[in-house]
């Protein structure tokens, strides 16, 4: 296999074990009636350790073993959290750390795997041609994970690449002593407006970017559009089948429209699909799918580029690092409280009256000996006042109502039909009515009250909840729109402040 090839399977792997549960757990989590986001955020906190776990790399050991030794231990964390999720009971305090695990080992990788593959590529112009190998790795693990195996198929895909990485071209430390072990010289280049005002609006609009958006994914589907859980996976793929396409085309478009107009492109997207998911309406919400690979290609991926644009040579690593600490680390922990914060804020009950009715009629009377509707609710109705009148001994009412031995029974509703033709007939003597325990034995109607039970109680109004994520990144996005300006390279900046 020659180097490409290495690079691609590499890559392909690598995000595979993202891919593998970052739908699913959404999907999983719903079914199994928790929030999903405090999770999510959890690992996204692995990406802060970034700038730490790097310069190690640099100065210390080879990339490759780091590489190795990170997904041993990630996969491990996920096998782990797999057990935990499918315990009847789950103990999300075991199941948050197994996750911050998880996102520590897995997060520092991408810097580590880009590193070697940099560092080996032939021509790094091809780059993309590496890249796009993890889009497809995303998409074919998501043909066979379901929610409840996405850890442990994420997790042995990790332990098959911590093996493949000691394969891999060695790609040894540089050997130096690294003064900036946390990239904090990077922080110089919020001095030059452009790079100050992109990474603020990306920042910004990453709060409601991935980690916000593949979390509410599976609920979304199951609770809008009445696709099961367990098929949401598979509209899931239709995200990376976007991503391959707009993957492609980002050098394209980079040459046709600059960097500007690709991060502009990038933003705008997101503030599109949150628009059109918030319709609740199928069609819309399947463009909005679509939208994913413009919305991350040309907002994650075209932001690595424009780092390494703005960047001196020796800042490269740093400025990546900072990249990812905020968009991948900051950004996507806040995602997932706020994704928490949206559901749990606009809840809904779940319309389910017909179905309570009919379960109900089943149990109580058969179909045609059950009294109307308007007359079950009108004999209820009066047996309440009777019963009101009669311990306020008000006249008025007492003269509506019939006298205390022939007062109507809440059972009233329940007789049969031949009995009660008319309203008026629900008001019969209480000796001609059944009593309500005698409308149907207990045995009778517990099947109706475990439905009732077993019923799920509330659904996110996703119209509502999507609302301001759409609004903010509409904000940030015009605010780039209008005063972002085309990156110069680091040289270009330098020979105009030196003039």
């Amino acid at each position: 296999m020659g180097m490409y090839g290495r690079l691609q399977l590499a890559y392909l792997l690598q995000f595979a074990i993202w891919g593998s549960w970052n739908i699913a757990l959404g999907a999983h989590s719903a079914d199994k009636g928790f929030n999903p986001g405090i999770l999510y955020s959890l690992f996204a906190l692995g990406a802060l350790f970034a700038p730490v776990i790097g310069p190690i790399a640099d100065s210390k050991f080879a990339a490759q073993k780091v590489l190795a030794f990170m997904h041993f231990l990630g996969g491990a964390a996920l096998l782990a959290c797999g057990v935990v999720s499918n315990a009847e009971t789950v103990n999300m305090t075991t199941f948050g750390a197994l996750m911050f695990v998880a996102g520590f080992a897995y997060m520092p990788s991408i810097p580590l795997i880009n590193a070697v593959v940099f560092k080996h590529i032939p021509n790094k112009d091809k780059a993309s041609l590496v890249f796009i190998f993890g889009t497809l790795g995303w998409i074919l693990i998501n043909l066979v994970v379901k929610p409840a195996t996405c850890f442990y198929i994420g997790g042995l895909v990790s332990l098959i690449l911590g093996a493949y990485a000691l394969t891999l071209p060695n790609t040894p430390p540089a050997g130096t002593k690294n003064n900036d072990p946390f990239g904090l010289k990077a922080l110089a280049l919020f001095k030059r407006k452009d790079f100050a005002l992109f990474m603020i609006c990306a920042f910004l609009v990453s709060i409601f970017g991935s980690n916000f958006y593949f979390p509410m994914f599976g609920p979304y589907m199951n609770e809008a559009h009445g696709i099961d859980l367990s098929k949401a996976t598979i509209y899931g793929t239709l995200n990376q089948c976007s991503e391959l396409l707009f993957m492609a085309a980002l050098a394209f478009a980079v040459g046709r429209i600059g960097l500007k107009g690709v991060l502009a492109c990038g933003l705008a997207a997101w503030t599109a699909r949150y628009a059109l998911f918030s319709t609740e309406i199928f069609s819309l919400a399947l463009v909005a799918i679509l939208l994913h690979g413009l919305a991350y290609a040309f907002l994650y991926t075209a932001s690595y580029m424009f780092g390494d644009k703005v960047a001196p040579a020796d800042m490269k690593a740093s400025v990546q690092s900072l990249i990812a600490f905020l968009l991948l680390g900051v950004g996507q922990f806040i995602s997932g409280v706020a994704l928490d914060y949206q559901m749990k804020n606009n809840q809904v009950p779940v319309e389910a009256a017909a179905v309570q009715q009919e379960a109900t009629t089943d149990e109580a009377a058969p179909a045609d000996e059950a009294a109307p509707v308007e007359a079950v609710s009108f004999a209820l109705t009066s047996v309440a006042f009777a019963q009101d009148a009669s311990i306020d001994e008000a006249p008025a009412v007492e003269e509506a109502a019939a006298p205390a031995e022939e007062a109507p029974a809440v059972e009233a509703a329940a007789a049969p039909a031949e009995e009660a033709p008319a309203v008026e007939e629900a008001a019969a003597p209480a000796e001609e009515a059944p009593a309500v325990d005698e409308a149907a034995p207990a045995d009778e109607a517990a099947p109706a009250e475990a439905a009732a039970q077993d019923a799920p109680k509330t659904k996110t109004n996703w119209k509502k909840a999507l609302r301001f994520p759409t609004i903010f990144c509409l904000i940030w996005t015009i605010v780039f729109v209008v005063l972002g300006k085309e990156p110069k390279s680091a040289e270009e900046a330098a020979a105009e402040q030196a003039a």
